[in-house]
């Protein structure tokens, strides 16, 4: 009796550490804070200021790397009044961000398919500080009324030009998972606050009495906040 119990018990301790080998995570061995990596940023080319937007990002010290950002503004009407308060962009967005990744990868069991044909995807997580300046220029065409004296008025339909200037911080947090090859994808989301100023330039009238058209800003210097998720492909020299 006692050594078919002994039997027994071994048989279900080696089924159990079995089940364990088994059921371990697999982590992506190719998956480490890259030495030295080449990114594109595709999620750039969205919204109301798109920009072919590239980055480059070494490493500092262990586990700590700096990212540079830099993208180009494309002169492309997205929403349908651009033509007419967005025209011929142009500037740039930069960002300079200091990053500390996690010791080892992670998984996560639920992110598979899309990403990756391994179901438990390799992680590697990352926080960083990111500081910006970005500064758009743009074209805006209005009506304006103008007093011209005893009673007298008229308007002006003019066109001229908006300068916007961002500084700012945002924190990041996000991960690195390998997507095919010798690419990586990087995914991440960013909170904080940036300082904004509007100016316009001397071709727009002064001392109008009104201006009309859609509610957008032309004249504002303040703090408001700032929100982005983006994912960079990356290829990584490790």
């Amino acid at each position: 009796m006692i050594k078919s119990l002994l039997t027994t018990t071994l048989m279900l301790i080696a089924l159990n550490l079995k089940a364990q080998e088994y059921y371990q995570p697999e982590v992506d061995s190719q998956l480490v804070v890259p030495k030295f990596a080449v990114k594109v940023v595709p999620t750039q080319l969205a919204w109301r200021f798109p920009s072919v937007t590239a980055a480059i990002e070494h490493r500092l010290g262990n586990n700590f790397n700096i990212e540079y950002r830099y993208g180009s503004i494309l002169p492309w009407d997205v929403f349908e009044d651009d033509v007419t308060y967005f025209a011929d962009k142009s500037g740039f967005k930069s960002s300079v961000t200091l990053k500390v990744y996690a010791s080892e990868p992670q998984t996560l069991s639920g992110l598979r398919g899309w990403l990756n044909r391994n179901p438990r995807t390799g992680i590697l997580p990352f926080i960083g500080l990111e500081l910006l300046f970005n500064e758009i220029n743009y074209d805006r065409t209005r009506v304006f009324r103008l007093d011209c004296g005893s009673g007298c008025e008229y308007f002006e339909k003019a066109t001229y030009g908006i300068t916007r200037q961002d500084i700012g911080v945002r924190w990041n947090i996000g991960f690195l998972t390998h997507l095919i090859g010798p690419i990586d994808l990087e995914i991440l989301g960013a909170i904080g606050f940036i300082n904004q100023d509007f100016t316009p330039d001397a071709r727009r009238p002064e001392n109008f009495d009104r201006m009309y058209g859609r509610d957008y800003d032309d004249e504002f210097q303040g703090i408001v906040p700032s929100l982005n998720f983006s994912f960079k492909l990356m290829y990584s020299i490790k």
